[in-house]
């Protein structure tokens, strides 16, 4: 697996990560650092993280609990779901953290980039070489090195929103959409 991951990284676009990515990347850490690591060892935290990993879900917590992570902007009146998996978590308790940012400057107040948050939970990691380890795997799973690019893309986070997805909340399932309909892309407001 780790041989797949390095060839996945040295076969990745050597112009590094787009903007969308660098954006999710930034929600997904903000979470794993503000809402994650607090409750859990570093371990289970870094363990927790599994949407790099391919899961439909960004976290899945040891207590069964799930968390889906998205980062859209500051106004933004929509969030965009990709699949009909990722909100669906079966009978686990899923919640979706919205994480509301706005484009700035590197060095503007609250600013922050994905190498600066890499470093803060690389600090916060230091004690257990295996969550370490296990942290930089997963930036490995979803492409992100060392890039001139990614240090110029910098979000101001505004505002966490964390919403229950229950049977009441507006989603799209496998088992909700029509037979023959394998799969969806859809915005919710």
């Amino acid at each position: 697996g780790r041989i797949d991951r390095w060839r996945n990284l040295l076969e990745r676009d050597a112009a590094g990560l787009g903007e969308s990515a660098l954006r999710g990347l930034i929600g997904e850490m903000q979470v794993l650092e503000a809402e994650v690591l607090p409750a859990l060892t570093p371990r289970e935290a870094v363990t927790a993280w599994t949407g790099p990993h391919g899961s439909p879900q960004d976290f899945l917590l040891p207590s069964g609990r799930r968390i889906e992570v998205k980062t859209i902007g500051r106004d933004a009146r929509t969030v965009r779901v990709n699949g009909l998996a990722q909100l669906d978590a079966g009978t686990d308790p899923l919640v979706l953290i919205v994480v509301r940012a706005e484009t700035t400057g590197i060095t503007a107040p609250g600013a922050v980039t994905v190498p600066l948050l890499a470093s803060r939970l690389r600090a916060s990691l230091a004690q257990d070489p295996d969550a370490s380890a296990a942290f930089d795997d997963a930036l490995a799973c979803v492409g992100w090195h060392e890039h001139p690019s990614h240090d110029g893309f910098a979000l101001r986070p505004i505002a966490f929103e964390v919403l229950d997805v229950d049977v009441h909340f507006p989603r799209l399932t496998r088992a909700s959409v029509p037979g023959g309909v394998e799969d969806a892309d859809y915005s919710i407001v």
